[in-house]
């Protein structure tokens, strides 16, 4: 989501090694001066100067290790996976307290999948510079990549302690929490970010979510997603949400945050069908069918399967996620019928939500309904080899006496 922390790392250890020879007193030698010749070839990106000077100055003095980390950057940026390895571990074997080389292999073969070398790297550049909070950080967005959470909350909380306003450590932990269905924490640690950098507008708008979500203030909630969009006015998921929470205390308002999210996307299926419902809901029934006509003439439909989607996704899908998790926590409650209404908006923000149906079908079940069959029925022309679904709609025919249908 962030990604000029990568470039920004780059240039940081870039302009460290610079330093460090400007600082050098030493008259500089041949070497040095086609090193520092490269180095600038290399800002300018004019690559193909730059690995002509760099070679000479390795030619010139083999034990150059910056010129073999320059050389490879040189290849990073080129594409040149393997030359750039080859080239950061010569820099290694020549000073093997060479951490810049360490974290730029880490992060090279972090990008390319390769989590567990990945891991490695960046551990052996921390045990050289222990003190520099962004190489923690990498190692906990590594280890969250894997889902090795714990390992993940240890290095975002060692990076914040080394610089208490990384905001984007801040972050991370909050998507953590967030997944972990560990609300208190996200929003504990969505504050945090927006407390150190007042223009996250990613964090006010999921601190407006989980506010609506769950913890039942619309209010609090408005008043984040009004700030996400201060910040970002192209944020189709944050009107529609405000939408939602205008429908209680004004139409007009309502229909107006929707017009800007289908005007800002105009595929946001969410967003049509809430305006249809606002429309029919105070009996404006000609402009809800003109919206439902909409959604058919251009075939808007809804977007795919939240069980599927990766945390860099679009926080909007949460919706569907979050009602999901609502309704299972009120069917382990005992209580079907608020069960029953929440997986309903669920596969309603979603209707290809396999996982909300397979539920939904239960919750019917229990409620001692026909349409638990049918909810199962969904799941499995949705996911043709959901195993749990099958069971279920199994078990529900054999209480019915329906055994053959059952086999």
């Amino acid at each position: 989501m962030k990604k000029f922390l990568l470039s920004f790392l780059t240039l940081f250890i870039c302009l460290i090694t610079s330093n460090a020879l400007i600082a050098d007193n030493i008259p500089a030698s041949n070497a040095d001066k086609y090193l520092e010749s490269g180095i600038q070839y290399y800002k300018n990106t004019e690559f193909d100067q730059a690995i002509d000077t760099l070679q000479q100055a390795i030619d010139i003095d083999p034990e150059l290790s910056d010129a073999y980390f320059y050389l490879a950057c040189v290849f990073e940026d080129l594409g040149e996976f393997n030359l750039a390895t080859e080239n950061y571990k010569k820099a290694i074997s020549v000073d093997d307290q060479h951490y810049q080389s360490f974290i730029k292999l880490g992060y090279l073969f972090y990008k390319r999948g390769y989590h567990k070398e990945a891991v490695s790297f960046i551990e052996q550049a921390i045990k050289i510079k222990p003190e520099v909070a962004l190489f923690y950080y990498h190692l906990g967005k590594i280890y969250n990549n894997i889902e090795k959470f714990d390992s993940a909350i240890f290095n975002y909380n060692k990076a914040i302690e080394l610089d208490p306003n990384f905001s984007e450590a801040y972050y991370n932990l909050a998507n953590i929490y967030f997944k972990q269905n560990n609300y208190d924490m996200a929003i504990k640690n969505y504050k945090k970010t927006v407390d150190k950098n007042q223009k996250d507008y990613p964090a006010y708008y999921n601190l407006g979510l989980l506010y609506y979500l769950y913890k039942n203030n619309a209010e609090l909630s408005k008043d984040y997603l009004i700030k996400a969009i201060a910040i970002n006015h192209e944020l189709p998921e944050a009107y529609n949400l405000l939408g939602i929470i205008y429908q209680d205390l004004g139409y007009s308002r309502a229909i107006d945050c929707f017009n800007k999210a289908v005007n800002i996307s105009p595929k946001y299926y969410k967003a049509y069908k809430n305006m249809s419902d606002a429309y029919l809901n105070n009996s404006d029934f000609k402009e809800g069918l003109r919206i439902l006509n909409i959604i058919q003439s251009e075939k808007i439909e809804p977007s795919e399967n939240a069980d599927s989607l990766s945390e860099e996704e679009s926080i909007s899908t949460r919706e569907a996620i979050g009602y999901f998790k609502k309704g299972k926590k009120s069917f382990d409650n005992a209580d079907y019928t608020e069960a029953i209404e929440n997986l309903k908006s669920a596969v309603d923000y979603n209707p290809k939500y396999a996982k909300a149906y397979n539920w939904l079908g239960l919750s019917y079940e229990k409620n001692g309904l026909e349409e638990a069959i049918k909810n199962y029925q969904k799941a499995i022309e949705l996911k043709p080899d959901y195993s749990q679904a099958y069971n279920n709609i199994g078990d529900s025919l054999k209480r019915q006496g329906k055994f053959d249908e059952a086999i």
